[in-house]
């Protein structure tokens, strides 16, 4: 085989590798999987919206942006299929977010530069935020899980 071929069919292969890996990617796990969704409170309260909640394994990762009411639902990429096995969880704290218009006029009109909003006071444990410190475990098996998280 001449070089010139050689380099082409090499292309080729590697192009057609990185295709079919972007599918795999965005289409979802493609091994076992679940669904995973569930409430969580903090001593039996339901924690404030958008906090997060993420699922952590050597294998991979899923979250999701907790809802109203303590729900949540992971995502893992785009898809909500979630591979199956152990994961150790974690509670993130919400983002800070933008200031509102009110805010910024506010501070401008003070003569002041505007700063960034203040992320939103949580009283969830510092010992949920990462996974060396949670305690949190839970397995994911095929089919529909539901994971009610309460935090003490």
């Amino acid at each position: 085989m001449n070089m010139k071929k050689m380099f082409s069919t090499s292309v080729g292969l590697l192009a057609s590798i990185l295709i079919l890996g972007s599918f795999g990617c965005s289409g979802g796990p493609t091994g076992p999987s679940g669904t995973v969704a569930g409430k969580v409170t903090l001593n039996g309260e339901a924690i404030p919206a958008g906090h997060t909640v993420a699922f952590i394994s050597d294998s991979g990762s899923a979250a999701a942006t907790i809802g109203a009411g303590g729900s949540y639902t992971l995502m893992s990429g785009e898809s909500a299929q979630v591979p199956i096995g152990k994961y150790k969880v974690t509670i993130g704290l919400p983002s800070a977010g933008e200031l509102s218009t009110a805010e910024y006029d506010k501070q401008m009109e003070a003569g002041g530069a505007a700063t960034k909003a203040k992320a939103p006071e949580s009283s969830i444990p510092t010992k949920y935020l990462v996974p060396g410190t949670s305690d949190l475990e839970f397995e994911v098996k095929e089919g529909g899980n539901t994971f009610d998280i309460d935090l003490n």
